[in-house]
């Protein structure tokens, strides 16, 4: 029982871990923007457009962690919410250091719901679900998690606010 308590925690400290990732390049991404002198036409409103979403997505992510829904509904709504952003096509004049962090916010979305879904999947594969874990069936999350969601959400406004001052 401990061994499972354990991994359940280690689990659901990974989903913080790697949404903590998707918003560091997501800021990775505005700073390249930033750097960036000139984009082929159409390509900024492309990319502020990306990136606006994934913002709008992790506050979404940070509220629904902190929800009581149960974990499977939790990854349910957070995966959809997620998968309503397609990741542009970049045409050629793109700087390269744009596309490469534009792919990294990619993959650091794709490793995030990876990483729900698969706590999910945990929880819900387990005899008698969450409940084998939690008296009350809900995912509960660890007090570094609970610490975490603030500054993750602190640091997607502060991501938001320079894409907003990149917009101007």
């Amino acid at each position: 029982m401990l061994v499972a308590a354990l991994f359940t925690t280690a689990c659901q400290s990974q989903v913080t871990t790697t949404l903590d990732l998707v918003v560091a390049a997501a800021d990775a991404a505005v700073t390249a923007l930033q750097a960036t002198d000139q984009l082929p036409p159409g390509s900024a409103a492309l990319l502020n457009t990306y990136l606006s979403d994934v913002t709008a997505a992790v506050d979404y992510a940070t509220a629904e962690l902190a929800s009581a829904d149960t974990p499977a509904v939790m990854a349910s709504k957070i995966t959809a919410e997620f998968a309503a952003i397609a990741v542009p096509q970049l045409p050629p004049g793109v700087a390269a250091a744009v596309g490469v962090t534009i792919q990294a916010v990619a993959n650091a979305v794709a490793k995030f719901l990876s990483s729900i879904q698969a706590t999910a999947a945990a929880l819900t594969a387990t005899p008698d679900g969450a409940r084998a874990f939690f008296a009350s069936g809900k995912l509960k999350l660890t007090r570094g998690d609970r610490a975490a969601l603030p500054k993750i959400r602190a640091k997607n406004a502060a991501v938001k606010a320079k894409l907003a001052a990149l917009k101007k």
